[in-house]
């Protein structure tokens, strides 16, 4: 019970250490982060230019496949490092 209880306190003051800003968890999420909204930008630039040019999905499968793919990506990797960024703060503050 007493090796359970010092896991755990363990556990915690990990993640203590990982709350604050100067350490490099929190800038490589807000790297990642940056670089998700590039990859989201690159896919909008995709989406308008298609639009613009009145291209048909049938011809240019791959094209509207890499802009879905581009904004999924996207999308899904936003919202899953800014739950491991702000987890540790809500949880322990």
């Amino acid at each position: 019970m007493k090796s359970q209880h010092l896991e755990v306190k363990h556990l915690f003051q990990s993640i203590r250490k990982l709350c604050g800003w100067s350490t490099h968890f929190s800038f490589t999420c807000l790297l990642c982060i940056s670089i998700t909204g590039i990859y989201y930008l690159i896919g909008e630039i995709i989406s308008i230019t298609v639009g613009l040019s009145g291209l048909l999905v049938l011809q240019n499968f791959y094209l509207y496949r890499l802009y879905i793919e581009l904004s999924l990506f996207a999308f899904h990797m936003f919202a899953m490092l800014s739950f491991a960024l702000l987890t540790p703060r809500y949880v322990l503050h």
